[in-house]
């Protein structure tokens, strides 16, 4: 999956984009296919797909909301899904500070409080009528924005939450993001210029995300502000500010943008329960390392934030360019890569008559583990009927093992109903510290813990070598369909965390493994490997 990430592009009179808004959207588009191709193996061509691809945008769109930056900005995002081959709704959009309409507030504000009613009510009650009335009206624009690019097509699964946030749930990407509205409290009062998420938001997602069906999905959450901040002392501030020359107004603005944002023990307990793979923020125009954010029992989220793409170069901080990032999920491999673009005014592209383009910055550029979360309870295996009669106990109370016929075998190895029943009776004898000590192989690493590693990854090589039918395989000592049979095994087992070995055993009715299940099938003698003691299953496997 690849996911493009922008924000913070000020469409506006005082932005980059104040003339050739759409010109820039056709750029852009052609500079990252052209980066593709120049890297294939970081970021194949083909993820450039409908199918693949996805565009996170994390705020200020415009820079006072006004409706007519707005459709500046829509000339922008539409010329980069044509030129991305992308439907609209594969465009998800954030809040930011910039996108709510001082303007609006102040009317709504003003309207509130002429009310012939308000001088009787009292100050807390007249305070919650104004923020009503405020929070109503402040992304009237932005919304609007909304409903004239996505159109007739909308995201498919989009749930509303509370303060204006929405999750979208892409199923054919096996991906779920929360975007979350972190300007609650913004309006046109100096007081409010902070960032904030409310409990109901957070609650909400939380309780989204654990449901069954988005258990075993990549989660990536999306905001405007930094959820960290910069947590530094007066002293560090004011020596950091000297390095910079800058002046006090202008370090007092950029500290107030690096503060941490409000809220932030419950969102660090949203991503430390839900397990979300990727946070993703802008705000403070600077491309910032990524940073990992940890989970419960083992994983972490990685935390990225992007430069701005288009504000006013006085808004840019000293040393940083304009800037967006390409980043590749990979999660056959467990890898996530990050691709940092930079602004260059020297740049020649092919399409465009003037200099000027995005370049890829080789120092910015990461490949970071990818944790996944352990897979969702399944339901327990149970054997399907067979055409020699009803499923339950068969003569003598033994497994089928009927033979394969050579259009099973041929071309390579097929696993039939047989290997489906086989797999069911020695999960059956294998009881948790079994299984603990199979997943991890001699590694001292606990399960549920990161490794680093990939070489257990079960991709498509391994597979073909597999499902490869040997030549003699009697000489091995195991049949095809053993050794598929244990490879599938030990790859399943390797990714499950402890408390997944006891859910199912729990799903099995039997917590210490001694459970046998009957199948259908003709009476055979005893294969020794039944009677096994769960050392000799876990070492054979």
């Amino acid at each position: 999956m690849l996911i493009l990430h922008l924000s913070d592009l000020h469409f506006g009179v005082k932005g980059r984009f104040a003339e050739a808004a759409e010109k820039e959207g056709k750029k852009l588009a052609f500079q990252i296919k052209k980066l593709c191709k120049a890297y294939p193996r970081r970021f194949p061509l083909k993820l450039l797909s409908e199918k693949n691809m996805l565009v996170v945008v994390t705020g200020d769109i415009a820079e006072t909301a006004d409706k007519s930056e707005y459709e500046d900005a829509l000339a922008f995002f539409c010329a980069l899904a044509d030129g991305l081959s992308l439907f609209h709704s594969r465009f998800l959009f954030a809040p930011g500070n910039h996108d709510v309409s001082w303007s609006h507030c102040k009317l709504a504000e003003c309207e509130t409080t002429c009310q012939a009613e308000f001088e009787r009510i009292g100050g807390v009650e007249r305070e919650k009528r104004v923020r009503e009335a405020i929070d109503r009206c402040k992304f009237e624009t932005f919304d609007e924005f909304l409903d004239d690019f996505w159109g007739e097509n909308p995201p498919l699964k989009l749930t509303k939450l509370p303060a204006s946030g929405r999750l979208y749930d892409l199923d054919d990407l096996g991906l779920s993001v929360a975007v979350f509205n972190s300007c609650e409290r913004e309006s046109h009062h100096k007081e409010h210029h902070v960032g904030f998420l409310g409990e109901e938001q957070i609650e909400k997602i939380k309780n989204l995300w654990q449901v069954p069906e988005r258990l075993g999905k990549l989660k990536l959450v999306a905001l405007h502000h930094p959820p960290k901040g910069a947590r530094w002392s007066d002293s560090e501030w004011e020596q950091w500010g000297s390095e910079k020359r800058y002046t006090k107004e202008r370090l007092k603005k950029i500290r107030a943008d690096l503060q941490p944002i409000k809220g932030l023990e419950m969102l660090e307990g949203l991503v430390q329960h839900t397990r979300p793979q990727l946070v993703l923020h802008g705000h403070t125009h600077r491309a910032a390392k990524p940073d990992p954010w940890l989970w419960e029992n083992g994983g972490e989220a990685i935390v990225l934030g992007v430069g701005s793409m288009g504000a006013c170069e006085s808004e840019l901080p000293i040393d940083e360019d304009y800037h967006c990032r390409l980043i590749m999920v990979d999660r056959t491999n467990r890898k996530i890569r990050s691709q940092g673009l930079v602004y260059s005014a020297t740049i020649l592209l092919e399409i465009a008559a003037k200099p000027g383009g995005f370049k890829e910055n080789v120092e910015d550029y990461r490949e970071l583990d990818l944790s996944l979360p352990p897979s969702p309870p399944k339901k327990p295996l149970v054997p399907r009927r067979g055409t020699g009669g009803q499923s339950g106990s068969s003569p003598g109370g033994t497994e089928s093992h009927s033979a394969h016929s050579s259009s099973e075998l041929e071309g390579g190895y097929k696993p039939s109903e047989n290997i489906l029943n086989n797999t069911i009776s020695r999960v059956n004898k294998l009881n948790p510290p079994s299984l603990l000590s199979l997943g991890t192989q001699g590694d001292s690493t606990p399960l549920g813990q990161p490794t680093g590693r990939v070489e257990e990854n079960f991709n498509k090589q391994n597979l073909q070598t597999i499902n490869t039918p040997a030549k003699d395989p009697t000489s091995m000592g195991k049949s095809p369909e053993e050794q598929t049979l244990r490879e599938l095994l030990r790859h399943a087992i390797s990714s499950l965390s402890p408390s997944d070995i006891e859910e199912i055993f729990r799903s099995l009715g039997n917590a210490r493994g001694t459970l046998v299940r009957q199948v259908p099938g003709p009476q055979r003698k005893q294969d020794p490997e039944d009677t096994v003691t769960d050392s000799s299953v876990m070492t054979g496997i």
